[in-house]
C-alpha cells in the first residue's frame, strides 16, 4: 500500500515537471461571444456613396455604385470626346457613422504626366498601366459646390501630387485647372490632392471627369473607396475645405 501511493505520487512531480518545461501541449481558453453583420447597400453604409444617377455616367444598381464613361447604350455614344467629359457631381460622400473618417480614392486610372504612359497608380493593381493621352480624375467639392465652385474650395482625391499642366484646352492651365462652372470661360486652379476629413453626419460631392487628348482605349478597372479611423492611414494632404453638416 505505501509502494502504490509513493508511485502515485512520482507521477504528480513528473507531470507538473512536464508542464513547466514544455511537452507540445496546448491549453486552449474560450469564451463565446456575439456578432452581428449587416452588409448594406452604399447608399445607407457606415461611408455613404450616393451616385447622381441624372448624369448619363453614373449608375446606381442593386445598391452599388459605378461610372461609365466608355459606353452610353441607350443613347449609342461609345466614349468620350478628345477634351474634357465631366460629371458634376458623380457622387455624394457622407459619412453616417459615429467616428470621424479619412476618406480616399483608390484611382488605377490617375496620369499626372499625361503626355506618357503609367503604370502602379493604385497599391492593390500595381500591373495597370494607363496609356499616354489620358487622366481620370475625383475632385471633392463643398456640398451643393460641384456646379458653382465659389469659393474654391476643392481638391484632387485619389493621388499624390496634382496634374501637370498640360494640356490647355482653352484654359492656361489644363489638367490642373477647372472651369468655374461648367459655362465659365474662367477657371480655378487645382492646388490639393490627398484624402477628405469627415465628422460624423458630414457630406462632400465628388466630381469626376476624364481629360484625353486623343484615341485611347483604357483598361477596364475598378477604383475603390477607402475610409479609415486614423489620418495617418490615409495619403497625400488633407483637405481642408468645409464640409457640409
Amino acid at each position: 500500500m505505501q509502494r502504490r501511493n509513493f508511485l502515485i505520487g512520482m507521477g504528480s512531480i513528473a507531470a507538473g515537471g512536464a508542464a513547466v518545461v514544455g511537452s507540445g501541449a496546448t491549453s486552449v481558453i474560450r469564451a463565446d461571444r456575439g456578432y452581428k453583420v449587416d452588409v448594406a447597400g452604399d447608399a445607407d453604409a457606415y461611408l455613404g456613396l450616393n451616385g447622381n444617377t441624372d448624369s448619363p455616367f453614373v449608375n446606381q444598381s442593386d445598391g452599388t455604385l459605378s461610372l461609365d464613361f466608355a459606353s452610353d447604350t441607350e443613347d449609342g455614344g461609345e466614349g468620350v470626346n478628345i477634351g474634357v467629359t465631366e460629371a458634376r457631381p458623380a457622387f455624394e460622400l457622407i459619412n453616417q457613422g459615429a467616428e470621424t473618417m479619412y476618406v480616399q480614392v483608390e484611382n488605377p486610372l490617375s496620369n499626372n504626366d499625361i503626355t506618357t504612359d503609367t503604370t502602379g497608380n493604385a497599391a492593390d493593381e500595381a500591373t495597370i498601366t494607363v496609356p499616354a493621352g489620358v487622366d481620370f480624375q475625383f475632385i471633392a467639392t463643398p456640398s451643393g459646390d460641384a456646379n458653382n465652385l465659389s469659393g474654391g474650395e476643392f481638391g484632387v482625391i485619389g493621388r499624390q501630387s496634382t496634374p501637370s499642366t498640360g494640356p490647355t484646352f482653352g484654359s492656361t492651365t489644363g489638367q490642373k485647372s477647372i472651369r468655374k462652372h461648367p459655362g465659365a470661360t474662367g477657371y480655378n486652379f487645382i492646388e490639393n490632392a490627398g484624402h477628405v476629413e469627415l465628422d460624423p453626419g458630414q457630406s462632400v460631392d465628388v466630381i469626376t471627369r476624364v481629360i484625353a487628348t486623343e484615341q485611347v482605349n483604357p483598361p477596364e478597372v475598378d477604383f475603390t473607396v477607402e475610409a479609415f479611423s486614423d489620418a495617418q492611414w490615409a495619403s497625400g494632404d488633407r483637405m481642408d475645405f468645409y464640409a457640409e453638416e
